[in-house]
């Protein structure tokens, strides 16, 4: 971190530090610590002290930003602070330890442990040494305590000025978007930059034929980030662009990682491909718009790499990019410069307002002061949103006085710029709990995606989450993290299919102010950085890849103080692939882990550790442990050890093994994560101590001796969110099921039962397996409920029972001996029912729909039958399926007729009938399906012929029909569907003629308005109406292995929107349009024969290589 930032952290830390310091020796002294050290007075002096001391913190604060010496003595006063929280920390574990072989162990579950404990009884503390050394440090803390006490009385402190804001905050506006103020204007003129004809010029004087740039240039916190992303969602750019994409470049630009995001975000997968010329092989051709977003890039050569593989990308496409630098913008080449003004008064007024006073009218005395304080966030938008955050909490004169006229403002700004005075102003007025939580945001990267579940865990492991007694530890972070999100301090939050927030981002001024304050505790080391770490008050400390890895962790080591270590792969998530590499420290890890004792948070996640060393079981303060995507293959038994561990993860870690077998003793573990661990076959015994455990994603039961059994599940009824239960052919009884007590586990939502895939069972396992389910009764709280490989005969009573009334989606996937449905149409909140894999059910009916007491399943919008090899019939009934939105229908071979359940179907949108052999025509009750916007049949042999009506399907926009060898002709309804935009038609041999499809009625739309046609191995298909020029809005033509065809219809030539011709593997017509002039060809069209593209020119057809292109006369070349 730099050392050239205002900052002023010290009188935070003390203040938070202090106050759980205070707490704890009150309770050590109070409890008779006497008996242990003989040193009770010196405690209760200590504490006394400390609690005079700490109501001069506020001013102390306020006074360190000049005074140098103030910041002196809050600097001796944090390192007293430290070394005691390290005292009352270690009692804590010590007495953790003893108490592992109490009766009583595992009581503790809940709260954070009371730090008396290890005092009450002096006999279970084995080693007299250290309540020696114990006692020393404390005498020699008091030492120290006297002289800061003497120091403090040369400073004029104010005692209790300033206390931060507390006050509970408005929930409904935690996720709610702030709407953007003053932007039409610069909105529009971007729009016009990307999209607009006139702007076709830019690109000629750049050198880059393929591609222009715009660059969007402002200070940091003016909106730059949320005017490219309103220009890149408007409607109007998404239909002029055939290929958007959007990429976050982090200060410090790296090519690589930056081109593997392009590849991923324009293809859509997960790849290693670091290749530009992938990219050009990607873009060819097509109008793209690339926008890179807060781009630092400083080597003139790194841009001109990227911007090359866009030189092969259609006409009119656009880079956009936003940077605070208008020299950037000139090392870009930007064609033409837009630069974001500051807002007026009036709109940052109108910011502010909205946000303090929630839409509400403003005082009009508040008014007057708050127009003032607009006055000082210079036109910048972040400023105002901060402070309106700020003033929200304030709701007297008084208060907002306070705010207007804070020392804070007069403070010289970094690199000129105003908006840091703002975010300091809001920062100081938080409590202090939430200032310590936000500057160990800066240990995160600048633009990282902070996973909120990670964020809670590590604060909890800091210490920094006081458990109240009432709450767990992990709602009380919850709190925090929306107050963080509520006041500004987070953004651009993701938010999750069930509502729940998943992660958010800092803005990148936010970053610095948490970099700012959190100086001297916590050092980030970037890609490029070259540490100046002051080893000996280093206590928070975060690395990102670099090869000097090894080297800087080698140095860390010694920093004895060190309370946390922190890997990552890169600015942002979406620039690395888990498998790509592997952060090679060597054994720099076990020299971190036999030196830094004190250490909290250990992570060495995608490292290329092999094992860890059993020295870190004498990590006993340590809360938060991370191993993941590591090739480990064990932990050693000594890990077992660590009893103040919160949170283990060994996610992705392929080699895994097994877990040590004392896995129990680690009472206060809460979190234990080793998802995607296959060679993980059981868990060792003793689960069931773990009785503060929240979050356990799979438990594997256990066969044989030393596995555990389903009944340790019995006391862990602290699980939360999801839980998957695997190898239920494991379990030895219906009554061991039970012993489980899934129903009292009242914080699942998920949760996902499931049998090993094996070709056969003994018999016995197969008849206990409906006893055993039966028992295995979810608790009321479940809302999604996956069963997998069951084998039972039967499907258990409570499946569809009123009992599980919050149920949204069930997932049945695989029960071949159950020969009925379970009744589910009683459920009120089923949305989404899968069902595959039910071998021996031949008939769904009445039973299925429910009881008769409710419209059967009322709430469902997806259902999906799959590979249900006996399913004959399908009856329906009234009232059924109202909201139903989308159903597929897969691999039901003797399937004949779904006709009675679709007239039903009101709602539906999608339907998708895929390789249902039996099914030899379709009901005409799909006219009934005014809804229905996608209609695919795929594989139905029997086939022949598409109902009539479908003209009455006016939503209709994408059909696709694809092997049905047995049609033989198009409906002539097809060409009164008016809204359709894609039509494919694949693997229908008799299809000879597209005639119905073609034949135009002058006085109806028609299929005017498709977009996209595709016809595939047609092998019957002998010529292409030339009525194909009718469809005037046709961007893509795809004909694939129609061997019969001879020729293009020449209308194809009047279609001026056509961007793309695709032919392949029709060796007729690739001769006849070798054939062909050029006149009348759309410029724009991109052609491909074969696999190879057509480079299109103002001449005429030529084909060199394998490529054809048009040459000055004409005529077609090789």
């Amino acid at each position: 971190l730099s050392s050239k930032s205002i900052s002023f952290p010290f009188a935070v830390m003390v203040d938070f530090i202090l106050s759980k310091v205070i707490d704890g020796f009150t309770t050590l002294a109070q409890d008779e610590i006497k008996l242990v050290l003989g040193a009770r007075g010196l405690v209760e002096s200590l504490s006394t002290t400390l609690t005079l001391i700490r109501p001069a913190l506020d001013d102390a604060e306020q006074q360190q930003v000049i005074e140098k010496g103030v910041r002196n003595w809050l600097r001796m006063l944090k390192g007293l602070a430290y070394d005691a929280e390290d005292i009352i920390d270690e009692c804590i574990a010590k007495g953790l330890i003893s108490r592992d072989h109490d009766d009583t162990k595992g009581k503790l579950c809940g709260f954070f442990p009371n730090p008396s404990y290890c005092f009450r009884n002096p006999t279970s503390f084995q080693d007299v040494k250290f309540r020696r050394d114990i006692s020393i440090r404390v005498e020699n803390l008091m030492k120290k305590m006297e002289e800061i006490k003497k120091a403090k009385d040369l400073f004029d402190f104010r005692e209790g000025s300033f206390k931060g804001d507390v006050r509970s905050l408005p929930t409904s506006s935690l996720v709610n978007e702030l709407e953007v103020v003053g932007r039409d204007i610069d909105r529009k003129i971007v729009i016009g930059l990307l999209c607009s004809n006139a702007s076709l010029q830019m690109a000629s004087s750049s050198g880059h034929e393929g591609i222009a740039t715009v660059a969007i240039v402002g200070i940091g916190g003016l909106g730059k980030t949320t005017l490219a992303q309103l220009v890149f969602n408007d409607n109007a750019v998404k239909a002029h662009f055939d290929l958007k994409v959007w990429i976050c470049v982090s200060a410090d630009f790296d090519l690589q990682k930056t081109t593997k995001a392009i590849v991923e975000e324009l293809s859509g997968v997960n790849c290693n491909v670091q290749d530009l010329n992938h990219v050009s092989k990607i873009v060819s051709g097509k109008r793209v718009l690339l926008v890179l977003d807060d781009v630092w890039i400083k080597n003139q050569e790194k841009w001109e790499a990227l911007v090359v593989p866009f030189q092969s990308s259609g006409k009119g496409s656009r880079l956009l990019v936003t940077t605070r630098s208008v020299v950037v913008s000139t090392k870009l080449n930007a064609n033409f410069v837009h630069e974001l003004k500051n807002l007026s008064e009036d709109d940052c007024w109108s910011l502010l307002r909205r946000k303090a006073f929630g839409g509400g009218q403003a005082d009009p005395e508040l008014e007057s002061i708050g127009r003032d304080i607009v006055k000082k966030c210079n036109g910048v938008p972040l400023a105002a949103n901060s402070l309106g955050s700020l003033l929200r909490m304030k709701t007297t004169k008084k208060e907002w006085l306070y705010v207007k006229n804070s020392q804070i403002w007069n403070l010289p700004a970094d690199g000129g710029n105003r908006i840091l005075p703002a975010l300091r102003l809001s920062y100081y007025h938080l409590p202090s709990h939430l200032k310590i939580c936000f500057a160990y945001c800066c240990l995160f990267p600048k633009g990282y995606p902070i996973e909120r579940k990670m964020l809670i865990e590590l604060w909890m492991a800091e210490g920094f989450i006081v458990a109240d007694g009432r709450r767990e530890m992990e709602d009380i972070g919850n709190e925090y993290f929306n107050e963080l999100l509520w006041r500004s301090f987070f953004q651009d939050e993701y938010v999750g299919v069930g509502g729940e927030i998943l992660d958010c981002k800092m803005h990148g001024l936010v970053h610095d102010l948490a970099c700012s304050v959190a100086e001297e505790d916590f050092y980030f080391v970037g890609e490029a950085g070259k540490p100046r770490i002051d080893l000996p008050r280093a206590r928070h400390l975060s690395l990102v890849k670099q090869e000097q890895l090894q080297t800087i962790i080698d140095a860390v080591s010694h920093a004895a103080s060190l309370r946390t270590f922190l890997v990552f792969w890169g600015a942002s998530p979406k620039l690395h692939s888990p498998y790509g590499f592997n952060l090679r420290i060597g054994d720099a890890a076990r020299n971190l882990i036999e030196n830094c004792k004190l250490l909290r948070v250990l992570d060495l996640g995608g490292t290329d550790i092999i094992s860890l060393p059993d020295s870190v079981g004498e990590l006993k303060l340590l809360r938060y442990l991370d191993v993941s995507l590591t090739h480990i293959r064990e932990l050693p038994e000594s890990t077992s050890k660590l009893c103040n561990l919160q949170t283990l993860k060994v996610i992705f870690c392929k080699k895994l093994l097994k877990l040590p077998n004392a896995l129990g003793n680690m009472i206060q573990l809460r979190h234990l994560l080793f998802d995607y661990c296959d060679s993980i076959t059981y868990l060792p015994t003793g689960i069931n101590q773990l009785t503060c455990l929240q979050t356990l994603h799979c438990f594997i039961v256990g066969e044989g001796t030393g596995c555990n059994n389903i009944n340790e599940l019995n006391a862990l009824n602290n699980l939360s969110e999801r839980l998957k239960i695997t190898n239920l052919e494991n379990v030895a009884c219906k009554e061991d099921a039970a012993a489980a007590n899934l129903a009292a586990k009242s914080d699942l939502v998920t949760l996902k039962l499931v049998w090993s895939r094996h070709q056969s069972y003994p018999s016995t396992v197969a008849t206990n397996a409906e006893g055993i389910l039966e028992a295995l009764q979810p608790p009321v709280s479940i809302e999604r409920l996956d069963m997998t490989n069951y084998i039972g005969p039967n499907f258990p009573s409570w499946l569809g029972s009123s009992v599980l009334c919050k149920l949204v989606e069930i997932v049945i996937d695989g029960a071949a001996q159950c020969i009925h449905l379970p009744t589910l149409g009683n459920l009120p909140l089923l949305k989404n029912l899968s069902v595959t894999g039910t071998n021996s059910v031949r008939f769904v009916r009445h039973e299925f729909y429910g009881d008769g007491t409710t419209k059967g399943f009322p709430s469902l919008e997806r259902l999906e039958f799959c590979a249900m090899e006996e399913w004959e019939e399908w009856i329906g009934m009234d009232g059924i399926f109202k909201r139903l939105q989308t159903l597929y229908i897969r691999e039901c071979p003797k399937l004949r007729s779904i006709s009675n359940v679709l007239e039903h179907l009101s709602a539906l949108q999608a339907l998708w009938i895929t390789s249902c052999h039996g099914l030899t025509t379709l009901a005409e009750e799909l006219e009934q399906l005014n809804s229905l916007t996608s209609l695919r049949f795929v594989d139905c042999p029997k086939l022949s012929v598409l109902p009539k009506g479908l003209q009455h399907l006016p939503a209709l926009q994408y059909l696709e029909i694809g092997q049905c060898p047995a049609l033989t002709t198009l409906p002539w309804e097809l060409q009164y569907l008016t809204a359709l935009r894609a039509l494919v038609i694949a693997s229908c041999p008799k299809l000879t003629k597209l005639d119905n499809l073609m034949k135009f009625d002058k006085n109806a739309k028609c299929v005017s308005r498709l977009e996209s046609l595709i016809i595939s191995h047609c092998d019957g298909l002998v010529e292409l109406p030339e009525e194909i020029r009718e469809l005037v809005a046709l961007k893509y033509l795809g004909i694939g292995y129609c061997i019969r065809l001879t020729a293009l219809p020449t209308g194809i030539q009047r279609l001026n929107h056509l961007r793309t011709l695709q032919i392949n593997g029709c060796p007729f017509i690739k001769k006849t349009l070798l054939e062909q002039k050029k006149e009348g060809w759309n410029h724009n069209l991109k052609i491909e024969v074969d696999y190879q593209t057509i480079n299109q020119s103002s001449d005429g057809f030529a084909q060199k290589g394998g490529v054809i292109s048009i040459d000055s006369e004409g005529q077609t070349s090789h």
